[in-house]
């Protein structure tokens, strides 16, 4: 999933950039983001993420967010990110084989606005599925 652009998420506008694999339980999109009842089969071997992302200002925010079935964080993973002139070329990669995967991707929000890192992901979500 790709998104660039405004959101609303808790009565404000934010400017948002996203790049990630987000999970589904069935081929029904409404499904995707949502923890499964039971944990999701599929294993990765290797899962890399890679995005440019080009909001600019020093409060501009940016950070890989993993959550899996479990709703705990994938901790096995690096995380890179290069300044190039007035964007970041970000990557987020799996260093072993992961499973029970919800979402796994990296995100940014514009200069000035503010939100607190588990209030964006749980509005994220509810976003995410607004989409569908």
């Amino acid at each position: 999933m790709a998104y660039n652009g405004k959101a609303t998420l808790n009565s404000k506008s934010v400017t948002l950039q996203l790049c990630s694999l987000l999970a589904c339980s069935s081929n029904d999109i409404s499904t995707c983001g949502t923890r499964p009842s039971t944990s999701y089969q599929t294993k990765f071997r290797h899962i890399s993420v890679r995005s440019n992302f080009t909001l600019s200002g020093s409060d501009a925010l940016y950070r890989p967010m993993t959550i899996t079935g479990a709703l705990k964080s994938v901790y096995n993973v690096t995380y890179k990110d290069t300044v190039y002139k007035a964007a970041h070329d970000i990557t987020l990669n799996t260093t072993r084989t992961t499973d029970n995967l919800i979402l796994f991707g990296i995100y940014g929000k514009g200069a000035g606005e503010t939100m607190h890192i588990s209030m964006f992901l749980i509005l994220l979500t509810i976003f995410l599925r607004s989409l569908f």
